[in-house]
């Protein structure tokens, strides 16, 4: 998602963009492994900028 189109932009800066692809690339990890404790624990945490969205895709799915 946006992560990746971040990292592969960011890529081709030299040096700035090694580093800036090592942080985003812990961010994700980080933030995908609090995200799956969530699901698991069954509780519902939404994120800043998708959650509202992402509620409503579900809505429309079901």
């Amino acid at each position: 998602g946006v992560l990746t189109v971040a990292r592969l932009v960011l890529g081709w800066i030299p040096i700035i963009g090694l580093v800036f692809d090592w942080i985003i690339g812990i961010l994700g990890l980080v933030l995908w492994i609090v995200l799956m404790i969530q699901a698991g624990t069954g509780k519902m945490w939404k994120l800043p900028w998708v959650g509202n969205w992402a509620e409503r895709q579900a809505s429309k799915a079901s």
